[in-house]
């Protein structure tokens, strides 16, 4: 059905009858609400990333409903909170919005908050996670259940794109590294995984607090066995306010001795922290607003621009999937409030996002879906570096280890 770009006003008038604070009613009608929980980084580290997840996951909202933020005769509810990125707090508000009704949940980009909610489904048994942000390997994987399904490409298909790519042209001596816990953990996992796959060596990892502002003591093993000829690239994962420095702390001195640092793309903010002599680099992307050519993203992009004056980042898309998700889930069961009719419904689903089609594997209710390999060019009306598609990788090519125990 060809969609009809909804103007500035329309949007916002839309936005403003579903969105409620989490204590208040539901809406009215004859028919009683479907009511989401999403528990969202408004403020914290990651806070940047929230914001993503819930301008992305209300316009996926808009385009699955058509713009009648309504399924099977029901108004959708969104009750929203802040957790602060903080992972204690995770629970205490998405216990809240169940508490309240919500029969699906969604939202956090850290994977410490994330699994919160994977802990909360298996205590339950009565609703459904959609994860559309986090991509730890955790999420389905050895902390996975079947109420929850994600969106979001993980630290696998991040780690095949990149090695699929980058193997031959940058070496087969590597280092790795990322922040402390499951968010650099499970990066360093995947990436091991994929080297080891393609006969690389895994020559030094380690990892460091995601607050760390001063990264000298961290990149200095790296400088030495640069220094010995024993390095020849290093796999980055690393997110968050203190980007920044994690540039100029950690990637410049690497690079300024000759060894690249490879990793994946975030958003438009982790861009301006890259200096114009890194253009010509490659980079993988999960997503980036002029990457995929279908009718779902051009709609996605067109309709930010016009709420937002600014293009979808990273977790825009899967969060938008998210919520196209739940809704194409709903309309499959038949039912929001059986859990069981739901899953079977979802589980092997497929369905038209952002990136073109996602699948759910039946497995581990991971999505497949492509991914993206691009080149950094300077923009001159930017002002900075700026993706340039290289490649597209199909999703037929990144289907990741099954890692549920």
């Amino acid at each position: 059905m060809k969609r009809k770009l909804l103007t500035l006003i329309a949007l916002a008038s839309v936005l403003s009858l579903v969105v409620v604070p989490a204590c208040a009613p539901g809406g009215g009608g004859e028919l009683p609400p479907i009511k989401i929980g999403l528990v969202v980084h408004r403020s914290g580290l990651l806070a940047g990333y929230g914001q993503q997840v819930e301008r992305g996951f209300m316009l996926g909202l808009q385009y699955a409903t058509e713009g009648s933020m309504k399924v099977l005769g029901r108004d959708i509810v969104v009750m929203i909170e802040d957790d602060q990125t903080n992972p204690t707090l995770t629970r205490t508000k998405a216990e809240k919005l169940l508490d309240e009704g919500a029969t699906f949940l969604t939202g956090p980009a850290s994977t410490p908050c994330a699994l919160v909610l994977n802990a909360l489904a298996i205590e339950r048994k009565n609703f459904i996670v959609v994860q559309g942000a986090s991509p730890g390997l955790s999420v389905t994987g050895s902390q996975f259940n079947r109420y929850v399904f994600r969106t979001a490409q993980n630290n696998d298909q991040d780690a095949m794109a990149a090695v699929a790519y980058g193997i031959e042209e940058l070496g087969y001596k590597w280092g790795l590294f990322g922040p402390e816990g499951p968010a650099g953990q499970d990066p360093i996992l995947a990436w091991g995984d994929a080297l080891t796959a393609a006969n690389a060596t895994i020559v030094y990892n380690s990892t460091a607090p995601l607050d760390t502002m001063d990264f000298a003591p961290y990149v200095a093993p790296y400088l030495e066995l640069a220094g010995q000829g024993n390095l020849d690239v290093v796999g980055i994962t690393w997110a968050g306010a203190t980007a920044g420095a994690f540039f100029n702390g950690f990637v410049m001195p690497l690079v300024e001795v000759g060894v690249p640092c490879y990793g994946v793309l975030a958003d438009t903010a982790a861009l301006r922290a890259l200096p114009p002599e890194w253009e010509g680099g490659v980079a993988v992307a999960r997503y980036f607003w002029n990457l995929p050519d279908n009718e779902v993203n051009d709609w996605l992009v067109q309709t930010h621009n016009a709420t937002y004056q600014e293009p979808p980042e990273l977790f825009t898309d899967s969060s938008f999937a998210a919520a196209q998700a739940i809704v194409e889930g709903i309309k499959r069961a038949g039912t929001a409030d059986n859990v069981d009719q739901l899953i079977a419904a979802m589980e092997g689903m497929t369905w038209q996002t952002p990136k073109g089609a996602r699948t759910f594997r039946r497995e581990d209710h991971q999505a497949l879906q492509e991914a993206y390999i691009v080149q950094l060019v300077f923009n001159e009306e930017l002002g900075i570096l700026y993706p340039q598609l290289l490649e597209t990788i199909p999703a037929a090519d990144l289907v990741p280890p099954i890692r549920v125990p």
